[in-house]
């Protein structure tokens, strides 16, 4: 008869099965990052070389780096249309915070390595809901969620031009039940339930 183990066993156990699957996705995600960084340099060599060739008066170490995501949305405004286009198309359904994240991850082929890229990617977005919330009503955003509720997951949807509706009444058309006040914190678009969610794209 097995013997039994002790309640201790069986939490390291299972402390030591985590922490090995934990370093088996870090040593793949460290081999998928070194190969990025071999592509990154071959390339960035190769323009160096061309650019040696055909200006030669040209510095390359004068160049400063760019990060990728510069530029990436279209210019001025463009995650904004994009999140705006994203919501009009799911409409009469609202979409959380997480899902228009993830679908502008998919929309521009953004990379997001680690957890913390995740987290601040959607913290980008949830930023991205806030101004145009307050700044931009001709994107018709409409907030769904009570910023007020400390346990309220960031919902949105996009309401037609002269919907004058309650919001109350456009969350149930998007088959929210929840209730509102006029609380403005941003801090509340940090969804609190999804603040560690892992979901986002690699």
């Amino acid at each position: 008869m097995p013997q039994k183990r002790s309640p201790m066993l069986v939490g390291l156990t299972a402390t030591r099965a985590r922490a090995d699957a934990e370093c088996a996705r870090l040593s793949s995600l460290l081999r998928e990052i070194a190969a990025e960084k071999r592509k990154a340099a071959s390339i960035r060599e190769a323009c160096d070389n061309l650019i040696g060739r055909l200006y030669p008066e040209l510095d390359v170490g004068t160049i400063k780096p760019v990060r990728e995501l510069q530029g990436k949305y279209g210019g001025k405004g463009g995650l904004q249309r994009a999140i705006a286009e994203e919501l009009r198309a799911a409409y009469p359904a609202s979409m959380t915070t997480v899902e228009i994240a993830q679908a502008m991850c998919e929309r521009f082929s953004v990379k997001l390595n680690t957890t913390k890229q995740r987290r601040d990617f959607r913290r980008n977005i949830a930023a991205t809901l806030w101004n145009m919330l307050h700044g931009r009503s001709d994107l018709g955003v409409r907030r769904l969620h009570d910023p007020a509720k400390p346990v309220s997951v960031g919902r949105w949807t996009w309401v037609p031009p002269g919907d004058s509706r309650p919001l109350s009444d456009q969350a149930v058309a998007a088959g929210v039940g929840v209730t509102f006040s006029n609380t403005a914190d941003p801090s509340a678009l940090s969804d609190p339930e999804e603040a560690d969610d892992d979901s986002l794209p690699r």
